[in-house]
């Protein structure tokens, strides 16, 4: 999605089949964390600029991640690193706020949008008028499969497997 916005996208991982699944779903770039120099190839990629955003999927204890991450990001004139950082998952990290941090804006996504966990609009019993919310749970799932749909977004690359609903409990 970000792509759509006119973004170029790199994707980080440690392991190589999501990094080319990552390739192949329309990353421009993809960097493998424990064979190469992520600062370096982040650089290299941005054309030294830094990263604007970063979205951080993981889960577990992210702070040198986090930390890595803040890195790359675009940097001051006065040496400062600044930038958008979405938290997603269950990642936790212990950083040092405020000056530790910098310009960095940090934003926990847990969320698809407004509707989510609201009874009342889940079973249609009410809705939020277009011009107050325009992105809520279904019509950010209804952009997401017209997108597929329309083969704009490309997902087959993350069905690594088909089994008959039968065989699903021996999957898991």
């Amino acid at each position: 999605f970000a792509r759509f916005a006119g973004q170029f996208v790199m994707g980080w991982d440690t392991l190589p089949m999501r990094l080319k699944i990552a390739k192949q779903c329309g990353a421009f770039a993809t960097v493998n964390v424990k064979r190469k120099d992520v600062a370096a190839e982040s650089s290299t990629f941005t054309n030294g600029f830094g990263f604007d955003h970063a979205i951080m999927a993981i889960g577990g204890d992210g702070t040198e991640a986090l930390k890595t991450v803040a890195t790359v990001m675009k940097c001051t004139d006065d040496g400062h690193q600044m930038g958008n950082l979405i938290l997603v998952g269950g990642l936790t990290a212990n950083i040092r706020g405020g000056a530790g941090f910098a310009n960095m804006d940090l934003r926990s996504s847990a969320r698809s949008g407004a509707g989510y966990h609201d009874d009342a609009w889940e079973h249609g019993k009410r809705d939020y008028e277009p011009v107050f919310m325009r992105w809520t749970t279904r019509t950010n799932y209804a952009l997401a499969l017209d997108l597929i749909a329309r083969g704009i977004v490309n997902v087959k690359p993350l069905t690594t497997h088909r089994l008959p609903i039968s065989k699903f409990a021996q999957a898991i």
